[in-house]
């Protein structure tokens, strides 16, 4: 090969970059979205926040509410560090109601919790009311005693 020629060097360094899209394109895990769910982090999310609050009334549940967005760095690090941890799954699919805002589909929602940018955890009782506020990314042990926080004030909003 020769390399002192331009072209020869130009269509190296095409060829470089490609396989360098394509691996780091493997490595990317995709957020997967449906008319009804959102599929991030091994867990399913309703899409709809009127659904989750009826599902939460019906098992009586406090809610996640989930703000993201596809381009949002710090999701991502929730998606593939935080929400597939088995402790942090077995909790979210167990205890809670869970609800993915997408920010750029959903333009009424965030307001309401005064969410302007992802990520926004935000964990409600049945009805919507605030019961814990997570703005920006945590990790899995914060994200922990987050949630068994949440869970707690609701047990006691439920007693009391």
């Amino acid at each position: 090969m020769d390399t002192k020629n331009p072209k020869t060097l130009i269509t190296l360094a095409a060829l470089l970059a490609i396989v360098a899209f394509a691996v780091l394109s493997a490595k990317t895990t995709p957020v997967v979205s449906d008319k009804n769910y959102t599929y991030v982090g091994n867990l399913v999310w309703l899409n709809s926040y009127e659904a989750g609050l009826e599902k939460a009334r019906q098992e009586q549940k406090p809610v996640v509410l989930y703000f993201w967005a596809t381009w949002c760095k710090f999701c991502k690090r929730l998606h593939d560090e935080v929400y597939p941890d088995p402790e942090v799954n077995s909790l979210l699919t167990e205890r809670f109601v869970l609800v993915a805002i997408n920010i750029d589909r959903d333009k009424e929602v965030p307001p309401k919790y005064g969410v302007q940018y992802p990520p926004a955890i935000i964990f409600t009782d049945e009805n919507g009311q605030v019961i814990e506020r997570v703005m920006g990314y945590v990790p899995r042990d914060a994200f922990l005693q987050y949630a068994r926080g949440a869970l707690r004030s609701y047990e006691e909003r439920r007693r009391g």
